[in-house]
């Protein structure tokens, strides 16, 4: 395929992703050049596009190589496109590591990968591991994935998507290329939203800086519906405790975690707003900290706002 051609289908591939055209032109470069890393880090905020712009980056290097001669229209290369259905889940030459339901990578999320990239691929130039919140990998699973690192296989790219990357340990940073992902502007925000039926609002963008899935999460499980019920039963200086456990409740089933995050965020930040009280971000923390149920800490919450 000619350079032209990439270039065409690299756009009509990405055109998917909206905002972060300075990553797009990395990775338009990589590809041109036909020069990928063998490891290489997305980073930034949650929710903004790292993981979907890491899987439309696997899919393309992923395809099957026209020959270098081949001039395809544009035509062609869509309808090829069209065609090329790929279930990255299951697919063999595109692996994708997620931690598991306690949030944890662990060797046993990632004992496959040696043999993955130990044979060479059946259907295109490259094997590709995503490390999905790679952050959470523990310190088994990490030295397992240093040592595949500090020697790479020929034509086997990882890319390690991490919301926080202070969290990624210094051995796995330094081997790897790192590109951040700025915060998404409130017009593409705005666009992605649109995408998805929502209509976007900017107090939430403000609320979410930006992320997608935070918003999502926000509007499915009424979130803010639920900090605002929490401090009116404040304001009010109701003494039904069992009011306030009914509102936590709702966030104390695993499965619903980050949801209970979410939902202390967004408290901390409001009862600043109304108290300028730094206790009630130490408080805040303790709890986000130790995972417990607001409602066990319900009395001092109350005080402070007074």
């Amino acid at each position: 395929m000619t350079s032209s051609n990439k270039k065409e289908l690299f756009t009509s591939i990405f055109s998917t992703i909206i905002g972060h055209n300075n990553i797009k032109n990395i990775l338009l470069d990589f590809y041109l050049r036909d020069s990928i890393p063998s490891s290489i880090i997305f980073y930034g905020n949650e929710g903004i596009g790292k993981f979907k712009t890491a899987d439309t980056f696997s899919k393309l290097i992923s395809r099957k190589e026209e020959k270098e001669n081949d001039e395809l229209s544009l035509f062609q290369i869509e309808d090829s496109l069209n065609k090329y259905d790929i279930s990255t889940q299951t697919y063999e030459d595109i692996k994708i590591i997620e931690p598991n339901a306690n949030g944890i990578i662990t060797s046993d999320n990632i004992k496959d990968i040696k043999n993955i990239t130990n044979f060479s691929s059946s259907y295109s130039k490259y094997k590709i591991i995503i490390i999905n919140k790679a952050e959470n990998l523990n310190i088994q699973a990490a030295n397992s994935i240093l040592k595949i690192l500090e020697e790479p296989s020929n034509n086997t790219l990882f890319i390690l998507v991490c919301n926080d990357i202070n969290k990624l340990y210094e051995t796995i940073k330094s081997r790897c290329i790192k590109i951040r992902f700025n915060n998404l502007s409130f017009n593409d925000y705005k666009a992605i939203l649109k995408e998805n039926n929502i209509e976007a609002d900017y107090d939430l963008f403000s609320k979410t800086s930006g992320s997608i899935s935070k918003t999502i999460d926000i509007l499915e499980n009424k979130i803010l519906e639920s900090v605002d019920s929490f401090l009116d039963i404040i304001k009010r200086g109701d003494n039904n405790i069992g009011s306030l456990t009914k509102i936590s409740e709702k966030f104390k089933d695993h499965k619903k975690k980050t949801n209970y995050i979410l939902f202390l965020d967004i408290l901390t930040n409001e009862l600043l707003k109304k108290n300028n009280n730094r206790k009630i971000i130490e408080l805040i923390e303790k709890l986000n900290y130790k995972n417990t149920d607001i409602s066990d800490n319900i009395k001092s919450i109350r005080y402070k706002c007074l």
